[in-house]
């Protein structure tokens, strides 16, 4: 009867050692133990060791406006689209943007949840480009779009929301995106004005797209005044 034995690293039947066949791809362990060099997007911040605090008996781990201000500003640049019933996958999100939103760079596409996805975009130009698109269905799925906010959770509705609006009553010599941008603050923060009011293609109105807070009253009309003649807008 043959024995079968594992002799450093061959195996033995009695008369001949036999090669041990090598094992085909990593063990878990090796895999795992692996390290992988990865670059993270964010720059990393130096912090000044902290003891954990105590609050009603619960662990509070504590962060100074100055250590917390630089992350908020690395997120000023981001979007978020919200997806109904489900998001696609992320595979499809980035083709839809790279066919049919002519930003200046491709942003950096992450899942939040089934619903919601995250765009950290290169500049403000291309965030503008984003909430001001017309398009709001991707395959099956329709979108919302909307600015990443500190405490934005998933579960609730979002505080601000982009629209179209028609400004009457302006004089057509403030058709101009600088005009624009000043008067809009009598309602909101100015976005984009649309192609058609710059080149006075509608002189009747001025239609601008404004990223609206939803926590504030709604404005019904505002005042502009110019040589002495306030314009009921």
């Amino acid at each position: 009867m043959q024995r079968w034995q594992r002799l450093l690293g061959t195996y033995y039947d009695g008369m001949h050692p036999i090669p041990e066949v090598p094992r085909v791809g990593r063990s878990y362990v090796d895999a795992v133990g692996t390290s992988r060099d990865s670059k993270c997007l964010f720059v990393d911040i130096p912090l000044v060791r902290w003891r954990i605090q105590l609050k009603d008996g619960v662990p509070l781990v504590a962060f100074t406006d100055a250590e917390v201000c630089p992350t908020y500003r690395s997120m000023e640049h981001v979007v978020v689209l919200k997806f109904s019933p489900d998001r696609p996958r992320l595979e499809e999100i980035r083709e839809f943007i790279q066919v049919n939103w002519p930003l200046r760079l491709q942003p950096v596409v992450g899942a939040l949840d089934g619903k919601h996805a995250l765009l950290i975009c290169a500049g403000e130009e291309d965030v503008t480009e984003i909430l001001e698109c017309d398009s709001n269905r991707m395959g099956n799925a329709l979108f919302r779009t909307f600015r990443w906010m500190p405490g934005f959770l998933v579960k609730a509705e979002p505080s601000s929301m982009v629209a179209w609006t028609r400004l009457h009553g302006l004089d057509s010599c403030f058709y101009r995106n600088s005009f624009l941008r000043e008067v809009c603050l009598g309602v909101e923060s100015f976005l984009k004005a649309d192609e058609r009011t710059l080149c006075l293609q509608n002189p009747a109105v001025a239609r601008v797209c404004m990223e609206i807070d939803l926590k504030n009253p709604l404005v019904q009309g505002f005042r502009v005044s110019a040589r002495r003649r306030l314009q009921w807008i």
